[in-house]
């Protein structure tokens, strides 16, 4: 079973450590930071310990382990190279002391040292209850690489406006959402907010003004603007999704979101924020891009910073370039974030690469509707092109695309691929020619979102090899999809 982290207060607390070894060093770098009254009792001393004692830090007794040296003690940890000493120090430690460590012996311990990051302001400890303290190291790095790195700074500053906040929102739930979109914002900015900067959090989050006989508010009247970030959540897993996509909605205050994008990544929103579904599948009800528009301008006008998560990437037949254009028009602040596009990605984990040396040195990317679900009659233009043809959006177009192809000129033996994937499932591929590929297709049963790949590349099939399991042939390593 898991243990719980209990965070204690060690300043002026007694603390023995048993055994001066290289395991004792560590035990004691770990301790001294948070201000215990650390002895260390062994008949061999490392330089290092001795010298920690020179400077202050510690007290050191070379010599062995006596009973009365329990006396008095808040913890204890036994770190001599003797297994079975240890274990008896334990046990007759176990009626006065509630808070014993045997190194490499779980069982015989009641609390563990934790994976730690340790800041002025701030403790994570990652701990699996002794089992394995290299994936405890492993995972507290993890952490640390998520950390600001001012965030001393920004916890300081955030204790700072705690009282003040309180004051202003009694509620607790608003308040611990605004001390969460505080936090975000500051994180966002790397540095403490301005007075502005609070102001526009609690008149989106908070809806608070402080005490009238203080003479002061924290919700100045006057417009206040917030943010959007359009954001490509690409066409593979979650994991996929670029670094800056991924904080712009793990700092959002609202979300609007396409249908076909891994919901993983909705597990990054804030609890707080509010969450809009606007995507639409196969044909199904969604929302206008005009209603999407307009949520996206009326939220911001809020003061709210906005994630708009569209699949693949924003500027590549996402319609994001009439968002952009509409807050531009509205005076919005924004951004666009980049993401993979399904008309690299599908076929990429299909084993096709869009260019090839020797094969292709150009890629055509066609929609296969106009704007008004019209097909679209540049297709057949694309028998004269050479190079790779990549067609989205055009699975239940396909035998009209091959008619059309065939029909300008392009040749039967053409190679074709029809790949089934993105976030929404294993890839599926189907390989053939525009004599066969709608047969083939529909034998395969591929269902929409699909790309089509028309072209010499397409007779390529550049996935690694698998095992049994799913694995990699070469690596180990266990496919995604």
């Amino acid at each position: 079973m898991a243990t719980f982290p209990f965070c204690v207060d060690l300043h002026g607390k007694k603390g023995l450590i048993v055994g001066g070894g290289a395991i004792a060093l560590r035990k004691i770098e770990a301790l001294a930071p948070f201000g215990s009254r650390l002895r260390v009792v062994a008949p061999d001393i490392l330089p290092e310990i001795l010298e920690l004692a020179k400077r202050g830090m510690i007290d050191v007794e070379k010599r062995p382990f006596a009973s009365e040296d329990l006396d008095g003690l808040t913890f204890l940890v036994l770190a001599t190279d003797d297994s079975k000493l240890n274990r008896r120090i334990a046990d007759a430690a176990r009626p006065k002391i509630a808070l014993i460590n045997v190194v490499d012996s779980p069982d015989d311990s009641t609390f563990y040292f934790p994976a730690l990051i340790a800041r002025e302001k701030l403790t994570v400890a990652v701990s699996t209850s002794g089992t394995s303290p290299t994936a405890a190291a492993e995972i507290r790095d993890q952490i640390e690489k998520a950390l600001p790195e001012n965030i001393d700074v920004i916890l300081e500053w955030l204790a700072e406006t705690r009282g003040e906040i309180k004051r202003a929102i009694p509620e607790p739930e608003r308040r611990k959402a605004v001390f969460a979109a505080l936090y975000r914002e500051t994180v966002a900015r790397a540095r403490p907010l301005t007075r502005d900067e609070i102001n526009a959090v609690l008149r989106r989050v908070g809806d608070a003004a402080l005490d009238e006989t203080r003479g002061e508010s924290l919700t100045e009247k006057g417009p206040c603007k917030g943010f959007v970030a359009i954001v490509g959540a690409g066409s593979g897993d979650a994991s996929l999704i670029t670094r800056a996509g991924f904080d712009a909605i793990r700092r959002c205050d609202a979300i609007l979101y396409d249908e076909l994008l891994d919901k993983a990544l909705l597990d990054a929103v804030p609890s707080c924020a509010e969450r809009i579904p606007v995507g639409k599948r196969a044909g199904g009800r969604y929302e206008s891009q005009e209603t999407i528009n307009a949520l996206m301008i009326k939220l911001a006008r809020e003061g709210k910073r906005v994630a708009r998560l569209k699949g693949g990437d924003p500027f590549l037949f996402g319609r994001g370039g009439e968002e952009a254009q509409a807050l531009l028009d509205a005076d919005v602040p924004f951004e666009v974030v980049p993401g993979i596009t399904s008309a690299l990605y599908i076929p990429m984990v299909a084993g096709v690469p869009v260019t090839y040396r020797g094969l292709s040195r150009s890629v055509h990317i066609i929609a296969a509707s106009r704007a008004d679900h019209e097909f679209n009659d540049d297709i057949r233009k694309c028998a004269q092109l050479r190079g790779t043809i990549v067609l989205l959006m055009g699975l239940n177009r396909l035998e009209s695309i091959v008619r059309e192809l065939v029909g300008a000129g392009m040749a039967s033996d053409v190679p074709v691929a029809v790949a089934q994937g993105g976030s929404l499932g294993e890839t599926v591929v189907a390989r053939g020619t525009l004599n066969d590929i709608v047969e083939k297709t529909r034998a395969m049963r591929i269902q929409p979102p699909a790309v089509i790949v028309v072209g010499e590349i397409a007779r390529l099939d550049l996935r690694a090899p698998r095992r049994s399991d799913g694995s990699c042939d070469v690596c180990g390593d266990v496919f995604r999809r």
